[in-house]
């Protein structure tokens, strides 16, 4: 099973947990992942990426709010200019790092 289709399981038990409230141990079963990984999974250290990524989030999040016209070029282009953030395309136009816009 890829990275991804991992990280999409942890983040929905989460999600569910937190919102529905619904028992982490009812959870694991449905989604097809052990408890243990799970709790290992929202206990670990951020890495570096997680946290640049978190950053690059914030950065465009604040630059769609001051200009929701601007497409992924425009916004990488002020994340340059502004934020000192070198970055390519394909990130900033990763859904999960705008995922709240």
């Amino acid at each position: 099973m890829s990275l991804t289709r991992l990280l999409i399981r942890y983040q929905t038990v989460k999600i569910l947990h937190e919102e529905k409230e619904y028992s982490i141990q009812d959870l694991c079963p449905l989604v097809h992942i052990a408890r243990s990984s799970y709790y290992k999974w929202l206990n670990h250290p951020k890495s570096r990426h997680e946290l640049e990524s978190e950053k690059i989030s914030v950065s465009i999040q604040q630059i769609y709010a001051e200009h929701p016209d601007k497409g992924h070029r425009r916004i990488r282009d002020d994340l340059e200019k502004d934020y000192g953030i070198l970055t390519s395309n394909k990130r900033i136009l990763n859904p999960h790092l705008h995922h709240r816009l």
